[in-house]
């Protein structure tokens, strides 16, 4: 779990940045992507779930139509939002 890039981040955290541009890098090159979506998913009712209050979550980018399959640096560039994906 602490190896989780996105612990400590919640939907909402990334809700308020909808709309808006994040950098992705990566060895290859850079490019900039749009949030287009923060869709959250219950945990609650999985009764395996080692973690109770984990809240799952998906973001959607809307990319350049050449950028490459690849492991992005994602941040965000005016919020301290940075992720590795």
């Amino acid at each position: 779990m602490l190896a989780d890039p996105l612990l400590g981040y919640t939907a909402n955290d990334f809700r308020q940045h909808l709309g808006t541009e994040f950098s992705l890098t990566t060895e290859s090159g850079a490019a900039t992507a749009v949030l287009t979506a923060v869709n959250s998913s219950v945990v609650a009712g999985n009764k395996n779930a080692r973690n109770k209050r984990a809240e799952c979550f998906t973001l959607s980018f809307q990319l350049p139509s050449n950028a490459l399959q690849a492991t992005y640096t994602v941040l965000h560039p005016v919020s301290e939002l940075l992720i590795y994906f």
